[in-house]
């Protein structure tokens, strides 16, 4: 009797935690990204160069590639004039590599078009498009869509032949508000005239940032001689630069308006131009983490695995998610150890102090629970 209400509690208890967890941490939120190269041919390298620098940022701070659309017009990786076969480099020294082996193209070549741009945001596919090339997105959905390639005063231009203008992305948002594909909209643009594209939107929740004002050019950043290209435009490089130095995890507090203040004239040679007024929030209100970071997400994994060392066995870590864990272990009298796999991790701090509790009660009880005897702990949570 006396385990079955210790069993009962506990699980009584995990269910608070959990749940409470959720409420503090924006439940239902989901994070997407559209990120999205409109420019082929090798001489625009930086413009792939561009997209796939947002790419490692958002994959880094814990995006999957399942929420991610990736549209590359021009494959600069293998493209025959690239000295590096399978590279791509945004920085001066080439030290970190934009295009590794897991990386996830959803459309590529002449797949990046604007009626699949359009039909990508509206939601409006073919029976046949596959699950990898939809945003599935929902009324919770946190979006950041970043654009980068050759644009002109109201439109922007694709593959160098067809051109979208700021009235058809704008209305493609409306679409996306009126569906309720959208929670809120984070847009990103390092074009040239890139503040005109966002003038047009008139939708709800959307917070937008451009690279370069109405009459503005954006300029690349710095040449590689052993490309014979620019690599990068200042926007994005400085852009990662500011996510790299400032926004290490899914904690920074950094906001919007602190990267607006790091992308000054000095360092772009035009004006990073931000538009609130359609947003319920204030730049300075809006961390940087809503749109490029993963929402933390309790994943339960109910199993025992044993881990005693026998001879000629390696202790191997059991690890069930990419977030830290909660793992209780103890010795039981059988002289064999065990490790129960719990919940994923950052929960609040009003709910570590009823962790703890849980903690202590599963201690008092164990004995009744378990005839191993188990001796729980909780390490990198409390």
């Amino acid at each position: 009797m006396d385990a079955m209400i210790a069993a009962g509690l506990l699980m009584w208890l995990l269910c608070v935690v959990r749940d409470g967890a959720a409420m503090e941490s924006d439940s239902g939120r989901n994070n997407w990204a559209i990120l999205v190269d409109t420019s082929r041919y090798w001489y625009n390298y930086r413009h792939v160069a561009n997209t796939l620098s947002m790419y490692y940022q958002i994959k880094r701070l814990g995006i999957p590639d399942s929420n991610i659309i990736l549209m590359l017009a021009e494959d600069v990786a293998c493209n025959p004039r690239n000295p590096a076969p399978g590279y791509v480099f945004n920085d001066p020294d080439n030290h970190l590599n934009l295009y590794p082996p897991e990386v996830e193209v959803d459309y590529r070549g002449d797949e990046v078009s604007t009626e699949n741009f359009i039909r990508l945001l509206t939601g409006r596919h073919t029976a046949d498009t596959p699950k990898s090339k939809r945003l599935d997105t929902d009324a919770d959905s946190y979006v950041l869509v970043y654009i980068t390639g050759h644009s002109g005063t109201d439109f922007v231009k694709f593959q160098d032949w067809e051109e979208m203008t700021s009235h058809d992305i704008a209305d493609a948002f409306q679409q996306m508000f009126s569906q309720r594909r959208y929670k809120k909209l984070l847009w990103l643009a390092d074009t040239c005239h890139a503040a005109t594209l966002h003038d047009r939107f008139y939708s709800p929740n959307m917070l937008c940032l451009s690279s370069s004002g109405p009459d503005e050019n954006s300029y690349s950043y710095h040449a590689d001689l052993s490309l014979g290209v620019n690599v990068v435009d200042r926007f994005t490089y400085w852009t990662s630069r500011f996510l790299s130095d400032s926004v290490k995890d899914t904690r920074s507090q950094r906001t919007v308006q602190d990267l607006v203040d790091a992308l000054p004239w000095s360092k772009l040679h035009s004006h990073a131009t931000l538009r609130e007024d359609l947003y319920p929030s204030s730049a300075s209100e809006t961390l940087l983490t809503e749109f490029l970071a993963a929402t933390d997400q309790f994943v339960f994994v109910d199993e025992f695995q044993n881990l005693t060392k026998k001879e000629g066995e390696k202790k191997v870590s059991h690890e069930v998610s990419r977030a830290a864990e909660v793992e209780q272990q103890g010795a039981g009298d059988d002289g064999q150890r065990y490790v129960y796999s719990g919940w994923v991790v950052d929960l609040p701090g009003s709910m570590r102090a009823l962790l703890s509790a849980l903690v202590v009660l599963w201690g008092a009880a164990s004995s009744a629970v378990l005839p191993c005897g188990f001796e729980p702990s909780v390490r990198g949570l409390l």
